[in-house]
């Protein structure tokens, strides 16, 4: 139990199937429309070993591919998808677990249908690459396909887009690697996304990737609301940050303070302790008047 994290006092849920057998995980395929950037579940799920090669697993997935669409698939590439985005290559010389950083029940499999065999190698990495035109507040939709050396860092990529068109020079690209709430606006894209990448920062395969020309100035439009804070945009500063003092009778300014304190302290008792004395004489007066006339009250009946 310790080894799968469970300790004394720690709630477990159960749920009715078959268990799994020891190093098995539970893995869901979903179809992968690069063109569209989307992803279509399948509806079966499938108990496989951590220690299957990703050729076993490429041929599940075509069967899959063949009963789902009713056609024959000829090529395919498995993708171990990362929340929103389609995620790492899978080759078919390694292992699931080998292949997938912290691998965990319900993984996703993403099946891409290509149209070719597969021309990523295990020693490269796969981009995907979108220009984004500040000016016209327009991304560019497909976007694509970069393959580049396995351990390429930011430089490496302005260089090869650099290289592959005569528009911008290398000194005018700027890159962004942004999160996928980031597409959602296309304001946040001038806005929130960081175009300063260091070029020593290391791309990693399945990274998506945005690049501009710096000489296309950015137009913000006024009063966007943001998809982060949900409210109009504006500028972001920190309230000032109000300082705490603690006077102790071991500092002189502690000593002044407390001596001030107790001085008010003392005023207060002392008004207090008088106005206390006065209204105890003022009842006490009060009751003997009202004795008095109470006494001449009963005298009169005897007269």
């Amino acid at each position: 139990l310790e080894l799968l994290g469970i300790y004394d006092g720690q709630s477990l849920f159960l749920k009715l199937g078959e268990p799994l057998q020891a190093n098995h995980v539970k893995i869901n395929f979903v179809t992968y429309d690069r063109e569209h950037d989307t992803f279509t579940p399948f509806t079966t799920s499938h108990n496989v070993s951590q220690d299957i090669f990703i050729s076993e697993l490429r041929l599940l997935a075509a069967q899959e591919l063949v009963s789902t669409l009713n056609k024959d698939i000829s090529h395919i590439r498995l993708r171990g998808q990362h929340g929103k985005k389609a995620g790492p290559i899978l080759f078919d010389d390694y292992t699931l677990k080998q292949s997938i950083q912290n691998l965990t029940d319900h993984q996703t499999i993403a099946v891409q249908i290509l149209d070719r065999p597969e021309f990523v190698k295990p020693n490269q990495v796969l981009l995907q690459v979108h220009r984004w035109y500040p000016s016209k507040q327009e991304l560019q939709e497909k976007g694509d396909d970069v393959v580049l050396p396995i351990g390429s860092s930011i430089l490496t990529l302005k260089k090869h887009l650099a290289s592959v068109q005569t528009e911008i020079l290398e000194e005018h690209i700027a890159l962004a690697r942004p999160y996928s709430y980031q597409l959602k606006t296309k304001n946040t894209l001038s806005t929130l996304l960081k175009w300063d990448l260091d070029l020593e920062t290391e791309l990693h395969d399945g990274d998506l990737i945005l690049y501009k020309d710096v000489r296309d100035p950015e137009v913000e439009l006024e009063g966007y609301r943001s998809p982060r804070e949900g409210s109009l945009k504006m500028e972001v500063t920190r309230p000032l940050e109000v300082g705490l003092h603690i006077h102790t009778m071991y500092n002189e300014e502690g000593r002044a303070k407390f001596a001030i304190l107790l001085g008010k302290k003392t005023e207060e008792d002392t008004t207090t302790s008088s106005t206390t004395t006065t209204t105890t004489t003022t009842t006490t007066t009060s009751s003997s008047t009202t004795t008095t006339t109470t006494s001449t009250t009963q005298e009169k009946p005897q007269e």
